[in-house]
């Protein structure tokens, strides 16, 4: 909306001019706003514009108090959405999207959620608004018959005002000297220009490959790749600006603990190796973190580091180890969120599909209930948003999807 519309004076009594609304009203939950597009023309003119997404967005990023928890789960595949903050608030389920079934999320840039529906070969990428519930496709990129794995990222470049999906397929071309012979494909969409570049592939990725989707911290995308040269894992990072590889550094795991002596003997029959320690990349509130289970420290004891200041080696620093049973029967742990008081940490066990919070003090988990939804398949946080569905002009069809508000 033009900057002389924002200053106009509100039809609702001539009190307050409308930049002056329009800052209190993104400073509402999202449900309050969506009921406020009721109230005259000029307010849904004004929470529909461009320029009040941009200023809700802003404060919503420096805020904590209306975080949407968004839960893949159930036999369907089902999305739900609620507020992690005001947990009363009945969940949105998403029932239908023309027959598609969820399959994955990739992952959140500004509000908006990439989805995977189907399977491969055959996917379908969904680009999602839980906040206005909306959606559009991305349009089909052929797989390759001789692919082996495909990984997704989501992130916004901020230079052309652009999202971009990356997409490396991990290719397998036969065996040479008793060795597979493995190549990446990599694949950028522009939703500005509707259409898939390739990108040239780095050095990085000829390691062993990372099944998971890209994690998106400081508008790079990142990947945790194998060395097996150097026998030790590294990250891969895309910037998705100027659409180039580099590396983060890693912080010195390893080395973080007292050496379990019990285990020495366990390392020795079994071989254990750093290859064989369970490692991965997440994002907690809009740090880079690095989840570390070190099978030759301490059996079962699980380690979270947070990257402080982005880049910086030494900014890596050890949120905490747990020990708790509850958390550390699961293969793999995910940190999803702080509590709204930081005083715990709310947990994703993968092979369990359990969810947790986590008090840091009592260094105990305790089994978090979200509306009775059983099965998780994913757990995520966003911060809501009305920014609208990007895209190239008229290529841009903004669908609803189909959704009830009710208890579970």
């Amino acid at each position: 909306m033009a900057e002389s519309k924002m200053r106009e004076v509100s039809p609702m009594g001539g009190l307050l001019p409308m930049d002056l609304i329009s800052l209190i009203l993104a400073r509402l939950p999202v449900k309050c706003i969506l009921r406020l597009k009721c109230v005259c023309k000029l307010w849904f003119a004004l929470i529909t514009s461009p320029d009040f997404a941009n200023l809700h967005l802003r404060l919503s990023s420096e805020s904590s108090d209306d975080r949407l928890l968004i839960l893949l789960a159930g036999e369907e595949r089902c999305l739900y959405s609620f507020s992690l903050d005001s947990p009363e608030y009945p969940a949105a389920k998403i029932v239908n999207f023309e027959g598609f079934r969820f399959n994955s999320i990739v992952g959140f840039c500004n509000g908006l959620m990439l989805c995977i529906c189907g399977e491969a070969p055959h996917l379908q990428l969904v680009l999602v608004n839980p906040s206005a519930m909306s959606y559009r496709r991305v349009p089909n990129l052929q797989v390759p018959q001789n692919y082996m794995d495909i990984s997704y990222g989501f992130g916004f470049d901020s230079g052309s005002n652009d999202y971009k999906v990356v997409r490396i397929v991990h290719l397998f071309y036969g065996y040479a000297n008793g060795s597979a012979f493995n190549g990446r494909q990599v694949m950028v969409y522009s939703f500005r220009n509707d259409s898939w570049t390739m990108v040239e592939e780095d050095v990085c990725l000829h390691k062993k490959p990372a099944h998971r989707n890209g994690v998106l911290v400081n508008n790079k995308l990142h990947w945790l790749l194998w060395y097996p040269s150097l026998r030790e894992h590294r990250i891969a990072s895309f910037d998705v600006c100027s659409e180039k590889w580099s590396e983060v550094p890693m912080p010195d795991y390893i080395e973080s603990g007292p050496i379990n002596p019990k285990n020495r003997m366990a390392w020795r029959l079994y071989g254990m190796d750093k290859e064989d320690d369970m490692v991965d990349l997440g994002v907690l509130d809009g740090c880079l973190c690095l989840l570390t289970k070190n099978y030759r420290r301490l059996f079962g004891e699980v380690d979270v580091w947070v990257m402080r200041e982005y880049g910086v080696k030494d900014s890596w620093v050890r949120l905490f180890d747990a020990s708790d049973l509850d958390i550390t029967g699961s293969l793999e742990v995910a940190p999803i969120a702080y509590s709204k008081g930081g005083d715990e940490i709310l947990l994703r066990t993968f092979n369990l599909s359990r969810v947790f919070w986590y008090n840091f003090k009592e260094k105990r988990a305790r089994s978090a209930d979200f509306q009775g939804i059983r099965d998780y398949c994913q757990v995520n946080v966003c911060i809501p948003s009305f920014v609208s569905l990007p895209g190239s002009g008229q290529t841009v069809k903004e669908n609803r999807l189909i959704l009830r508000h009710e208890e579970y």
